[in-house]
């Protein structure tokens, strides 16, 4: 799954539920329950959390000279989707910058994984590689 992290794998269907049980818990903002922890909990928590901080991450990229035009936006969504064999409803932007006039930069994100597209404003793409800008 995009949210194991770092080569973790729950090795049976009980750290399988553990890890789920984490991972929703950080990903809806709960409280970290550190009674009855597993390492389980605590791997799935620390995924939830971080794909939370992804997910929420445009709210906080809100000027204006660091927003792309939606059709950069929307091809770089497009490619890192396909990239990973997932609907554009499960790629997050994290941030973006304009290097050039008409250019654009983006970091994008499902799970674990970042790529960044390199766009033109009419939302052809100029570049894709994976991490982070």
């Amino acid at each position: 799954k995009h949210h194991y992290r770092d080569g973790y794998t729950p090795q049976t269907g009980d750290h399988t539920a553990e890890f789920e049980r984490g991972y929703r818990d950080g990903v809806h903002g709960y409280a970290y329950n550190s009674f009855g922890s597993t390492v389980d909990y605590a791997e799935g928590y620390q995924a939830g959390d971080k794909e939370r901080g992804n997910s929420m991450a445009h709210r906080q990229n809100t000027t204006a000279a660091n927003k792309a035009p939606p059709m950069a936006m929307q091809g770089c969504a497009k490619i890192v989707a396909q990239n990973f064999a997932v609907s554009t409803h499960h790629v997050h932007m994290i941030k973006s910058r304009s290097p050039g006039k008409h250019e654009w930069e983006i970091e994008a994100a499902v799970g674990h994984e970042h790529m960044v597209c390199t766009m033109r404003d009419t939302g052809e793409v100029i570049e894709v590689r994976g991490g982070r800008m």
